[in-house]
């Protein structure tokens, strides 16, 4: 008898049908201790709440916590966006958070933000903090850390300098969950 689930046997030279069985496949084939989920190359958006691709977001968190997992939520965190729907936490993160993912996560709030930022942020977080843990991690290092990636950071054509804080609430997630394994 195999001792893989059959969603998995044979997974590492396919591409998994489903966020579930590719976490499988990361867990009993790969044996991953830490399986990093995300979205793109590119999105897709119609400027509405609920159409924009990255409400998959939500549905990853149920997925890993479904198969026993512990989600870690990265937020996307703006300090430059343009748009007031995308400062502070965008409503991307808040929606996908705090309405699609229906089980506990891991929101990753990176310390060290600009002080108005910050309370953005907060603020923003407060009504997911009930549902969420919201987990300040600390930041030292982590911008050498992504000024020394040997690509182009860029999100919505700003690159790291440009949006800065975006940046870090990525790095700040990857910190996070690299540290639960």
């Amino acid at each position: 008898m195999d001792p893989q689930p059959a969603a998995v046997r044979g997974a590492a030279h396919r591409q998994p049908a489903t966020v579930h069985s590719g976490l499988l496949a990361a867990r009993h084939v790969l044996r991953a201790d830490v399986t990093v989920v995300t979205q793109g190359p590119g999105n897709l958006g119609t400027g509405t709440p609920w159409g924009f691709s990255g409400v998959a977001a939500g549905e990853a968190v149920n997925a890993a916590a479904t198969l026993g997992g512990r989600p870690v939520g990265s937020l996307r965190i703006s300090g430059a966006d343009p748009r007031p729907r995308h400062r502070g936490v965008s409503h991307h993160s808040l929606t996908a958070y705090g309405r699609v993912a229906l089980a506990r996560a891991d929101l990753v709030v990176p310390d060290g933000l600009p002080p108005r930022l910050a309370a953005e942020v907060e603020s923003a977080l407060a009504p997911l903090s009930a549902r969420h843990r919201l987990v300040h991690v600390p930041t030292g290092g982590l911008d050498a850390a992504l000024r020394a990636l040997p690509v182009k950071l860029s999100t919505m054509g700003r690159d790291l300098d440009a949006d800065h804080a975006y940046f870090l609430a990525a790095a700040a997630a990857g910190r996070h969950a690299a540290a639960l394994s």
